[in-house]
């Protein structure tokens, strides 16, 4: 990650429903805050020949996403 950059979470839910806000902002309090997570279907993570997440060009992908308005949820 680049220096001052924010952190942008990535949640793959299994249940294709929506992350638990109140869960999540409880969970990361503490830390610095990041950006509010983007959901990616599994079927759409970037993947090597072995099946590992490419984290590389998620982040590209991530970087390269326009960012929404904070009230809207993204898919």
């Amino acid at each position: 990650m680049r220096p001052h950059a924010t952190p942008i979470p990535a949640i793959r839910a299994t249940d294709g429903q929506p992350p638990d806000q109140t869960r999540r902002h409880a969970a990361v309090a503490a830390f610095p805050q990041p950006a509010d997570p983007v959901r990616i279907a599994q079927a759409e993570l970037p993947r090597t020949a072995t099946s590992k997440v490419q984290r590389q060009a998620l982040a590209d992908r991530l970087r390269r996403q326009p960012a929404a308005p904070q009230n809207a949820q993204q898919a």
